[in-house]
């Protein structure tokens, strides 16, 4: 059944030549099919300057969450991922804000990373601890691209980053998108070459802002990746991986058998989307406990 209403999803959405208003609207409405994470308080609020969800579960601990949505750069919004986020929210027992960055054609890149810089700021500036970077898909790579545009200012980045299904390289150079075309149920290299041709505007597509899979990703803090085998941005993780290993960062990747891109979504019907979700929040507890202990 989840493979089914991913496959749908992908076809609703993420082909091109479907209205960006139409898509985004589709998106939003599917995600009322989904049940929010019980014991997580829910509000609409303006934070940094841009419409957010923020998420406070009732057993939560110091620190927080910031959560940048996927949908190819050009679709998706924090109510079309607030009910997965809610699950994150309670899993990591972490306060999480997750806003609605500037998408393309409108607002091609540097528009969305200068919007999640922001967004991180101010984060760490109220935060009462540690603070998690995370994202799925285009939100996964705007987190990385988050992180190291931190690195470059000198300013303190995550604590620990969390990338669900990356999509890391807008350059499309990743064997898989070609090999892995055929079982991947949700996205096509067709759709996201014309998203990545949206995103990146007047900038190359391997400019690191745009593709951050070809940046020096050396100084970051801990990263965990979780990726289903069946999508074509596979080879994005593999990449990443090797990549942060040779750059000296503590890395954890997971490639899920038999599931598609972005198959944590599908928690609620998806036996191997709780599994994820719960690992994610094991791994993101360790790393959280481990830096508590190193500053006392």
């Amino acid at each position: 059944m989840g493979r089914s209403l991913a496959r749908k999803a992908g076809r609703i959405v993420f082909l091109p030549g479907i209205p960006h208003h139409v898509a985004r609207t589709r998106l939003d409405k599917g995600a009322e099919r989904s049940p929010p994470a019980s014991s997580v308080t829910i509000r609409d609020e303006a934070f940094a300057g841009l419409p957010a969800l923020r998420f406070e579960p009732d057993a939560s601990r110091p620190g927080a969450l910031l959560y940048l949505h996927g949908g190819g750069y050009i679709v998706g919004s924090r109510h079309s991922h607030g009910p997965f986020v809610s699950h994150l929210a309670k899993a990591w027992r972490l306060n999480a804000v997750s806003p609605d960055y500037r998408l393309a054609p409108e607002h091609p890149c540097p528009a969305g990373l200068e919007d999640a810089l922001g967004a991180f700021r101010a984060l760490r500036a109220e935060a009462d601890g540690p603070v998690v970077l995370a994202g799925d898909s285009a939100g996964a790579g705007l987190a990385l691209a988050t992180s190291l545009a931190l690195r470059e200012a000198g300013e303190v980045g995550p604590d620990a980053l969390v990338l669900f299904s990356p999509w890391a390289d807008l350059t499309m150079s990743g064997a898989s998108v070609r090999e892995r075309a055929a079982a991947d149920v949700m996205l096509t290299p067709a759709g996201l070459s014309a998203a990545a041709e949206l995103y990146r505007g007047d900038l190359p597509a391997d400019d690191p802002r745009v593709s951050p899979i070809f940046a020096d990703l050396s100084g970051l803090g801990p990263v965990f990746i979780q990726t289903g085998e069946d999508e074509i941005l596979l080879d994005d993780t593999l990449r990443l991986h090797e990549r942060f290993e040779a750059a000296g960062v503590e890395v954890t990747t997971e490639i899920w058998r038999g599931v598609w891109h972005d198959f944590q979504m599908f928690g609620p019907i998806v036996p191997e989307a709780r599994a994820a979700i719960g690992g994610s929040g094991q791994w993101v507890s360790a790393r959280l406990d481990a830096m508590k202990a190193e500053r006392s």
